[in-house]
């Protein structure tokens, strides 16, 4: 990953939290937006219908995605002395960052990125969020929790503990000991301890831990990469509440974003420059390209409508890298109900029978916590259960929740009134939620589908860095070094 001689520093880490806003303070506006103001607000935004195509210009930058690894490189492009255009494919702004405040009256539905993860110090979309003057936080409490077993029947607060404590042991010491290059987690928990593969209960904290926090499937989760994701020291989990996307709108401001501007092909072979194709057909020109589009865009291949035509071909070391790497498929459910029937805790668990799909519904938030009087619970289909759920209606998700919950809770327990679930393989601008470390998958492959030396392209996103892989924060950053990594004008 490139390293900047001058200017920002891209590791938090290295810099103290006085240095570090500063830094982040020079890829600022002048001025915040209010929480909930429309993302294109502050900034040029082209629906691409007058675009007549970027002239040669030795200090153009095209940025490809306008999610948070776009946004953050192209505010680092022009703090370098560039001109940045991002060029979006969709109809909006913040990538796999997608706040709904539509689908339920008077609630904030994250249906992408919702914590930011060991919040505060110097984690950098904490001080984001503070240099925005972006407010109203809610810190979640994972082990504020209602867990029931197979039967309905509530964990006791000691038998939490004990597991938890047993969980932990599994991952920092159990899986590592019996890991290699070609076993899964499951592959490793089978080898080393396989009682607890038969265990409802641990596979409770097998699904709502691993799968959750490292977005696949422990059939496909990496056994040897199972701490290769680096934490600050932050120990809260963070839910901003005045939405996601107000961080978005605050990254966007005056930057020139060209929405509708789906990229078909980059053609490096010019000796000064670059050039960008269009989906219209329009030349577009510049001195680099930064591509932040996500892991399974870039996974696509000719026969897909937003694969992107590389002339000269990447190298065959980074295409085989791209194909090494996995997209997870995790997706949330919302369920908005006329009053509450639920515990006033954080979280609801279900240790559901083993007869019962991993990965399907294991876990809810409750949104009262944090806002009041919406009634809405959310829920997870985790690891392989995540990809399932996408064939089957709300209405098919909304009679299997239910059935769970009045597993739960009785036979009284209504329907919801609205259901809202995202389907993030299925999406054509991502075609999965997270990349994360799948079997087969090396800590240097990332490095490999980072690197952009040696030629006019840069590659940033949540799969570029090794160290936060899948993880918003790890884009953010991403976006960051690929901008640093182009020389000053």
């Amino acid at each position: 990953m490139p390293q900047a001689k001058r200017g920002l520093t891209p590791n938090p880490h290295t810099a103290s939290r006085r240095k570090f806003l500063r830094q982040l303070a020079m890829l600022a506006p002048a001025a915040a937006l209010a929480p909930g103001m429309l993302a294109t607000t502050g900034c040029k935004v082209e629906l691409g219908n007058e675009d007549t195509g970027i002239q040669s210009s030795s200090d153009a930058v095209i940025v490809i995605g306008a999610g948070i690894a776009g946004l953050a490189a192209a505010r680092q492009a022009r703090q370098r002395g560039y001109t940045p255009i991002v060029f979006e494919g969709s109809n909006r702004l913040g990538g796999r960052i997608l706040t709904d405040r539509t689908s339920i009256t008077g609630a904030v539905l994250e249906q992408g990125a919702q914590w930011i993860h060991n919040a505060g110090g110097t984690q950098p979309l904490s001080q984001l969020f503070t240099l925005a003057n972006i407010t109203g936080t809610f810190n979640t409490d994972f082990t504020n929790l209602s867990l029931y077993d197979a039967a309905g029947v509530a964990v006791s607060g000691g038998t939490q503990t004990t597991y938890q404590a047993n969980y932990a042991q599994l991952l920092s010491t159990t899986v590592p000991g019996a890991a290699t290059a070609t076993r899964s987690v499951r592959d490793a928990l089978q080898v080393a301890n396989p009682s607890v593969l038969t265990d409802a209960l641990m596979r409770y904290y097998l699904t709502t831990g691993a799968e959750r926090d490292l977005g696949g499937s422990i059939e496909s989760l990496a056994s040897q990469h199972i701490n290769s994701i680096a934490r600050y020291p932050g120990t809260t989990e963070t839910l901003p509440t005045g939405g996601w996307d107000a961080l978005i709108t605050y990254l966007a401001q005056g930057l020139d974003i060209r929405l509708n501007q789906r990229v078909t092909k980059i053609d490096t072979s010019r000796l000064n420059q670059a050039e960008v194709t269009t989906a219209d057909g329009k030349l577009h020109y510049a001195r680099f390209v930064i591509i932040t589009v996500p892991l399974g865009v870039l996974k696509q291949d000719a026969s897909s409508t937003n694969h992107i035509t590389f002339n000269p071909e990447l190298p065959t070391g980074k295409r085989d890298a791209i194909a090494r790497a996995r997209m997870g498929n995790t997706n949330r459910i919302f369920l908005k109900y006329g009053s509450q029937f639920w515990p006033a805790t954080h979280c609801i668990g279900y240790a559901s029978a083993l007869t019962e799909a991993k990965g399907k519904f294991p876990l809810f938030i409750n949104h009262n916590m944090f806002a009041p009087g919406t009634n809405v619970l959310s829920t997870f289909a985790l690891g392989q259960y995540g990809a399932a759920i996408e064939a089957r209606t709300n209405d098919q998700v909304a009679a299997d929740v239910t059935a769970y919950l009045r597993s739960l809770y009785g036979t009284g327990v209504p329907s919801p009134t609205t259901t809202v679930v995202t389907r993030w393989g299925q999406n054509p601008w991502s075609f999965g939620s997270s990349p994360y470390y799948n079997t087969g998958l090396a800590p240097q492959d990332i490095d490999i589908i980072r690197d952009g030396s040696g030629t006019r392209l840069r590659f940033a996103g949540d799969h570029c860095r090794k160290d936060y892989l899948g993880t918003a924060h790890g884009a953010y950053l991403s976006g960051v070094d690929a901008a640093l990594g182009l020389p000053i004008l």
